[in-house]
């Protein structure tokens, strides 16, 4: 099994395909390493300003060797036993429904704010603060910013 996923958006992946399709395995392994986010990350140290200071962060770039061999993998010249890395996309959840005292609310991630700012939610404020956090740590979770990801 592959040490390391990759993973892209939908549409990255279809352009990678693309590529692929057209005969551009060069433009496929660029379009991964330049869209993709590589898990786990990389330990590496750099220098933080603000405490003057070395410190361990986790480096997500996407390696030449592991976008070869997902390419690879996806092109169907290399196996998945001995790829190091496959692509894994990444899911966007556009809404989810929450069931509240007074019935079901569907949420949509990306008007969530607005709509709390309006005042145009049907839920409690004690509910409105939960389901911002919840939309925020899935806002950060499809984005890849969360601190606990592997």
């Amino acid at each position: 099994m592959p040490e390391y996923t990759i993973r892209v958006k939908a549409p990255d992946l279809r352009i990678v395909k693309e590529h692929l399709a057209n005969g551009k395995k060069i433009q496929a392994i660029k379009h991964a390493r330049n869209t993709g986010k590589q898990y786990p990350g990389a330990i590496v140290k750099e220098h933080n300003a603000a405490l003057n200071e070395m410190v361990e962060v986790k480096d997500h770039r996407v390696g030449l060797k592991c976008a070869k061999h997902a390419v690879e993998v996806l092109q169907g010249s290399q196996s998945l036993n001995s790829a190091s890395a496959v692509f894994a996309p990444t899911l966007k959840i556009v809404s989810f429904k929450i069931e509240t005292e007074d019935g079901m609310c569907e949420v949509d991630i990306d008007t969530l704010r607005l709509r709390l700012l309006d005042g145009m939610s049907d839920m409690s404020l004690h509910e409105m603060g939960h389901v911002t956090e919840l939309a925020a740590y899935v806002a950060n979770w499809q984005n890849g910013d969360l601190k606990d990801m592997q």
